[in-house]
């Protein structure tokens, strides 16, 4: 017995109808469920303060201001670190390994390892200090990763980088996300930071200005928001004189002391600012 084409065409729409009922019941039977482990779920996330939402309002109690030093030239360990010491400030110097105990004028892992146990942060300023926007991808793929890697084999704790020339893009800003937890550029104005979500892993440091009271302005302004500034430069001389701008570091030194002493400042590292306002949800690994 054969059957018409108009037979076959009213059994597999009549098919069609029954698998288009069943995915709608399936779905009207599942939804009010879904709906019910949804609506469980808000008193307990937004009572989980600060582990769950906490990362949209981060603005810290006080300023925070952390202190760069880019190329690792040897005056930051022989001259900046006993001026800082004093005034109980730490800070994060910038590496270029392929100078490490090789050029003069730079320092040895042994000064990388004294600094990192006075408790300053040791991060990469790449391998040999090229602009990174010139260079292949896996070239700098290399820089990125071979440089942390050869400090860490010397027993260096390596967590972040700073671009040469502050010279950088959205592509090499992540992939330097596969090997460091933040990264660093460089900024031409104030730029301060009040709160920072997890998904953000870079930020800018400012020269240090030219004239010590716009250094001021800009640490009080900082004071005001309650907001993170970080400066970046390179040398001092053997007087404490700031190579960049003549600036003197003991009393930039001075004046952030005073005002950490009267609770207005905190001085942290890179990586200790950055996750200071870098929170994580508490349903994210």
């Amino acid at each position: 017995m054969s059957i018409s084409k108009n037979s076959k065409a009213i059994f597999v729409e009549k098919n069609e109808g029954i698998a288009d009922r069943q995915k709608k019941s399936m779905f009207w039977c599942t939804f009010p469920i879904a709906l019910l482990i949804l609506l469980s779920m808000l008193p307990t996330a937004f009572s989980l303060e600060p582990s769950y939402w906490s990362y949209w309002n981060r603005t810290p109690s006080k300023a925070m201001i952390t202190l760069t030093m880019d190329d690792g030239l040897v005056n930051v360990h022989n001259y900046m670190l006993p001026i800082l010491r004093s005034h109980n400030i730490t800070a994060t110097v910038y590496v270029v390994t392929d100078y490490v105990g090789k050029v003069p004028g730079r320092m040895t892992v042994e000064d990388l390892r004294d600094l990192q146990a006075n408790g300053w942060e040791i991060g990469s300023h790449t391998l040999d200090h090229k602009h990174l926007t010139d260079l292949p991808f896996l070239q700098v793929l290399s820089e990125l990763r071979d440089s942390k890697k050869w400090l860490v084999s010397r027993g260096i704790n390596v967590r972040s980088v700073a671009f040469p020339y502050g010279d950088d893009n959205q592509a090499i800003r992540s992939w330097a996300s596969r090997y460091y937890e933040v990264s660093r550029g460089t900024a031409r104005y104030y730029t301060s930071y009040k709160n920072i979500l997890p998904a953000d892993k870079y930020v800018k440091g400012m020269s240090l200005p030219v004239d010590h009271n716009i250094t001021y302005n800009y640490i009080d302004r900082a004071i005001a928001e309650k907001s993170w500034i970080i400066f970046y430069f390179h040398n001092v001389y053997s007087n404490g004189t700031i190579t960049d701008n003549g600036q003197s570091l003991n009393e930039i030194a001075d004046y952030i002391s005073q005002k950490v002493k009267a609770g207005q400042l905190e001085t942290v590292t890179l990586i200790d600012g950055y996750h200071k306002l870098n929170g994580r949800p508490g349903f994210l690994p």
